[in-house]
């Protein structure tokens, strides 16, 4: 979907890693956040986005 994470593709970057452009099979375009171990974010914190994200709810939100 984002061409193996291409630079061509980085749309910007978040607080826990960059976010890039890419195209499901169908051909719906999506952003994708690649979480980088790099970015000092722990477990605790990487859970905490993830519930946050899970209660989101919008027809251009993809999960």
């Amino acid at each position: 979907a984002t061409n193996n994470f291409h630079l061509s593709n980085k749309l910007g970057q978040g607080g826990f890693g960059p976010v890039y452009k890419g195209k499901l099979q169908d051909g719906r375009e999506i952003a994708v956040k690649r979480l980088s171990r790099a970015s000092g974010q722990g477990l605790e914190e990487f859970m905490n986005e993830v519930v946050v994200i899970c209660k989101l709810q919008h027809r251009n939100l993809v999960m």
